[in-house]
């Protein structure tokens, strides 16, 4: 199912960064979202992620997905350790042994 964005708006108090955004991301394909900075790339995949709701439109086609994304800043939790910071974003419980399993998969290990 191909994720639809259908006349979205986004405002942040005064300023509009997203006004009236229509376009589709087909399934099984690749798509580069690209501009000037400002122009609302960030502000676009913080929306497609759920991480912010528009102030009109809709995005379908995201509901019943995982989503992830890989941040420009830091967005770890200083005081946790590398397990909790994990723990948080996942859906279920996570052993200790399947974060072992990842951490080895990943070459992070010590």
């Amino acid at each position: 199912m191909d994720i639809k964005v259908d006349h979205i708006s986004k405002a942040y108090g005064e300023q509009q960064v997203l006004q009236d955004l229509s376009c589709v991301f087909p399934e099984g394909k690749t798509t580069c979202i690209r501009g000037r900075s400002g122009c609302g790339k960030t502000t676009l995949i913080r929306l497609l992620l759920r991480l912010d709701v528009p102030d009109k439109g809709k995005i379908e086609g995201v509901s019943d997905r995982k989503l992830s994304a890989v941040f420009q800043e830091d967005r770890l939790c200083e005081n946790l350790s590398a397990a909790s910071n994990i723990r948080l974003v996942c859906t279920e419980t996570i052993t200790d042994r399947e974060l072992e399993e990842a951490y080895k998969a990943v070459a992070l290990t010590e």
